[in-house]
């Protein structure tokens, strides 16, 4: 299934960075957070679950997840990952069944972000 959406993806080669897959998000800002509507997604793509990357079990699975950041209804936003014991097909389930990332460090890996921005993401 992964390969199906990476393959509809090839448009966007995806950027490797360790053993984190993603795709090149423009940088979120509050200016462009405030541009979007409650729900819209910011960005979305996948990582690996290693410590390397975004581990999200901490047992360093090495699977493949999808992750989808989304605005939030108020003037927040998060983003949410799917468990490799329970993957999804689509990246809706992701937003509406999936873990909310909490680490800063991995948030700001998968979504860059200003200062700003971050201080907006709901905890």
């Amino acid at each position: 299934m992964i390969g199906k959406i990476l393959k509809r993806w090839s448009k966007q080669k995806p950027k490797q960075t360790g053993m984190n897959i993603v795709r090149q998000h423009p940088e979120l800002t509050v200016e462009r957070l405030d541009q979007m509507a409650p729900g819209q997604t910011i960005s979305r793509g996948f990582v690996q679950d290693h410590d390397m990357a975004c581990n999200i079990t901490g047992e360093n699975t090495g699977k493949i997840l999808k992750w989808i950041a989304v605005r939030g209804d108020i003037h927040d936003w998060a983003i949410y990952c799917e468990s490799p014991y329970n993957p999804y097909s689509r990246f809706g389930e992701v937003r509406d069944y999936g873990d909310k990332i909490r680490d800063r460090a991995i948030i700001k890996k998968l979504q860059p972000c200003t200062d700003e921005a971050l201080k907006l993401y709901r905890d």
